[in-house]
């Protein structure tokens, strides 16, 4: 027997030796079966959501996170971030004016945690748990779950590798990596789990506008494809070569019917001298399966044009703040308000009159066809730009004379 193969058989020996020692032990060596990491959890059950935001040292929070976590005092993750509680059947972020909340979103959570499993832990131990951020004092999200008056926190980390999460139940040492749970998907801000559009309305709907600022006040009223303004009471009248705006007044529209929050703000404020005020004169909406008018005919009822419902006024105040990049905006008799980015509706808030006119753009001459003729041709079709066509059959000298259509005898 050579070398290689006593060392093939040593390889072989050793490994059946393996074998006997893993049997004798009766341990078993299969992959873990996938266990969910909390039993019994039932998503329709939870009454309370609390998010507590990172407190890694590492951590170096933006301006937005800031603003967020606004209702939160002390050192960073003494309290929550995001309070969301269910009153009766819908939710409100308590920690931030009970704005309504997305109820699809909290449904989207609860069955992500319900499904949160694991075979075995990959990691133990204070130190492991400080490197993956699921710690006691650091972590990236705090999360506590209140059904039936019992709360349940876990906390949400760094990645652990093929797309999985590092989540560790509070009270155990034990760190696992889960599929479908996220940090960013657990959002400490308040726009993760509101309807950001805190004015939202086709543009079209738009019959007329009112905008009364510092700069003055302003009319707006739709006539067929165009606008029709007045400033201060006065139709505006474009001076000579001047002519309205239109799409100064549709920007100003635009921005007015989708107005999107960064954040929900306090509706209770107080608004001595608004920066502007903005009334939209709405069309009436279109009501459709109508009933047919009384004594019309079964058929009548089929191609009956819809009814509408009546029109509606929308009023909408703008005021400052104390951040030079946000706005505070509510609509009159809603119960929420809403801070949103100055730039989105400063056009609304810097409207004047010599914004609302241009300058007649100049027609710039249509390019003469070739040939100079209508249709690129000479009048002569025997002819192209003026010059005779040599060559041609007996006959066809003058196509316009007889009938186009018949073939010249030869």
């Amino acid at each position: 027997m050579n070398k290689l193969n006593r060392i093939l058989v040593g390889v072989l020996a050793f490994q059946v030796l393996l074998i006997l020692v893993f049997h004798l032990r009766g341990e078993d060596t299969s992959i873990g079966k996938l266990e969910p990491l909390l039993p019994g959890f039932a998503g329709d059950k939870v009454e309370r959501i609390r998010i507590f935001d990172r407190t890694a040292k590492s951590d170096v929070k933006t301006p937005d996170d800031e603003e967020d976590d606004a209702a939160a005092k002390g050192k960073p993750g003494a309290n929550p971030s995001i309070d969301l509680v269910k009153k009766k059947d819908a939710w409100v972020l308590a920690s931030h004016f009970d704005y309504p909340v997305d109820k699809q979103k909290i449904t989207d959570l609860t069955e992500k945690i319900a499904d949160m499993r694991s075979r075995a832990p990959i990691a133990s131990g204070k130190a492991r748990q400080a490197q993956l951020e699921v710690a006691d004092g650091a972590y990236q999200r705090k999360v506590v779950v209140t059904a039936g008056g019992k709360d349940t926190t876990f906390y949400v980390g760094s990645s652990a590798g093929q797309r999985q999460t590092s989540v560790r139940i509070a009270g155990s040492d034990d760190v696992h990596g889960v599929l479908g749970v996220t940090a960013a998907g657990v959002g400490a801000r308040a726009s993760a789990w509101v309807d950001t559009g805190y004015i939202d309305l086709p543009a079209t709907r738009v019959s007329a506008l009112d905008v009364t600022s510092e700069k003055g006040s302003f009319h707006f009223e739709r006539s067929g494809d165009t606008w029709q303004a007045s400033a201060g009471g006065q139709p505006v009248a474009p001076a000579k070569g001047m002519e309205i705006d239109k799409g100064e007044i549709e920007k100003v529209v635009n921005r007015v019917t989708k107005i999107y929050l960064s954040q929900p703000a306090d509706p209770k404020r107080a608004i001595d001298k608004p920066l502007a005020t903005v009334t939209l004169h709405l069309k009436p909406e279109p009501v459709q399966g109508a009933a047919p008018a009384a004594g019309a005919g079964a058929d009548a009822g089929a191609q009956e044009s819809p009814t509408e419902k009546a029109g509606e006024e929308r009023v909408i105040e703008i005021a400052g703040t104390d951040k030079k990049d946000r706005y505070y905006v509510r609509e009159k008799g809603r119960a929420q308000a809403a801070l949103v980015d100055a730039l989105s509706i400063t056009d609304i808030i810097e409207l004047t009159s010599d914004k609302l006119t241009k300058k007649i753009e100049e027609k710039k001459p249509a390019t003469p066809p070739m040939g100079g003729q209508p249709g690129g041709m000479g009048g002569d079709m025997g002819e192209m730009g003026g010059m005779p066509m040599e060559g041609l059959p007996p006959g066809m000298e003058d196509p316009g004379a007889g009938d186009p259509g018949e073939v010249p005898e030869q």
